[in-house]
């Protein structure tokens, strides 16, 4: 595959604030992989686990009318970047909450388009989702 080119963001995430639950799941995807992805799917995790943000944040939708994803939680860090975290059992924030790096904004669960507990992460850049694993600490 030919190198992707990638122009520095600016945000408020930085590597290595990711929560340990995305980190040791997205390191493996991504060395089983190899490419470019866009998203971390199917972090499979016990159901209750704790979701954590990535980065601080405004909260910009808590819910679940968006099809397939049950309970969603979307993420504001800044400069048009936004991160997701799909199939919650539960939320603990809501829409307009300002939250920071680390803290609780649900519990791993099995809700929307999905057969067993697990975390659906992903990172979009103005709309357009972007390669997470910029966003991760190295290891």
């Amino acid at each position: 595959m030919a190198d992707v080119k990638r122009r520095p963001y600016r945000s408020t995430i930085r590597r290595g604030d990711a929560p340990a639950l995305i980190c040791a799941a997205a390191r493996r995807l991504f060395s089983e992989k190899g490419y470019l992805a866009t998203s971390i799917d199917e972090i499979a995790a016990a159901a209750g686990t704790p979701i954590k943000a990535a980065g601080p944040g405004t909260v910009a939708y808590a819910g679940n009318e968006l099809r397939g994803y049950g309970n969603l939680v979307l993420i504001q860090h800044g400069d048009g970047l936004v991160t997701a975290y799909a199939h919650a059992a539960s939320l603990s924030v809501k829409k307009g909450d300002t939250v920071t790096a680390g803290q609780t904004i649900g519990t791993v669960g099995q809700t929307g388009a999905v057969d067993q507990p697990q975390l659906h992460f992903e990172v979009r850049k103005n709309s357009s989702p972007v390669d997470p694993k910029q966003y991760l600490p190295p290891g």
